[in-house]
């Protein structure tokens, strides 16, 4: 199903009403290229909004997807980004390192829906939280859709 030669690429994305602003918006883009069966490598953009906050992070993934039998697909990844984040007037930029574990289940061949959950590391406090503070790391859940040819 993943084979070598496979291109995929995937939006995920959540939104958080608990938040300083009243919400906070996250959204993931990615397309990546399977180099041997199961193991992809690629490029992702990050973004988080809100009234009062920019996130931003641009970098390179690598994925591992461990082949079931099944429609089901668990996953493992990390990535390296440049992280920019403003968050109440203040700004800060650096690198973010992410690591992530999910599953895919696939719809169709070529369509999969996905849920992850991650963590992000960065060097620099480029997060705010949901009180509105400046800090350098997060853990989100994700939802999405990947698509293959």
């Amino acid at each position: 199903m993943l084979s070598k030669g496979t291109s995929e690429v995937g939006v995920q994305g959540n939104l958080d009403f608990d938040y300083a602003d009243d919400y906070l918006f996250n959204f993931n883009g990615s397309y990546g290229f399977f180099v041997e069966d199961n193991w992809e490598i690629g490029g992702k953009l990050n973004m988080s909004l809100s009234d009062n906050v920019e996130q931003y992070q641009l970098g390179a993934f690598t994925e591992y997807n461990f082949s079931t039998g099944s429609q089901w697909v668990p996953y493992v990844g990390a990535s390296a980004q440049y992280a920019y984040g403003e968050a109440w007037n203040n700004d800060a930029s650096g690198f973010n390192f992410q690591m992530a574990g999910g599953i895919k289940y696939f719809i169709h061949p070529q369509v999969a829906l996905s849920a992850e959950v991650n963590y992000s590391k960065a060097t620099d406090d480029i997060y705010a939280n949901g009180e509105g503070k400046a800090q350098d790391d997060k853990t989100q859940i994700l939802f999405g859709t990947r698509f293959y040819f």
